[in-house]
């Protein structure tokens, strides 16, 4: 199975299918963090996302506490409206070997503005908050 990391005007863009299983264990913006129990009690439902690596604090990843709005860049970053926002160490984000079906965003082949938005569906990997210890 390939794992979509882009899509737009200038095509799909994937993870090839031989690289799979190295992809799934290794967070990237836009995918998806499944909170274990309520140490974030601001977080919306189940699931959040990572919006970056170091672009909030220097050696961790940025995850917003609810899926948010992700707008999805041709280089395969996201940018999530909503929040709030935390910070986590790279250890404490555990790959499940799962995929979640999620929601993101992009002007597609339109140019900026309302209703020119193009939604797509696609998996992404999810990785499990593990609580502090």
């Amino acid at each position: 199975m390939n794992i979509i990391e882009s899509i737009g005007k200038w095509g799909v863009k994937s993870t090839p299918e031989y690289m799979f299983y190295d992809r799934i264990r290794k967070p990237r913006s836009g995918d998806i963090v499944k909170f274990t129990d309520k140490e974030y009690p601001h977080h919306n439902g189940e699931y959040g996302r990572i919006e970056s690596f170091g672009g909030w604090k220097e050696g961790e990843y940025h995850i917003c506490c609810g899926l948010g709005s992700a707008f999805l860049f041709e280089n395969g970053h996201v940018s999530i409206s909503g929040g709030p926002f935390e910070s986590v160490i790279p250890e404490r984000l555990i790959s499940t070997g799962e995929l979640y079906l999620a929601q993101y965003w992009n002007w597609g082949n339109n140019l900026p503005g309302g209703g020119q938005g193009v939604y797509y569906f696609f998996h992404r990997p999810v990785f499990l908050l593990e609580s502090k210890k």
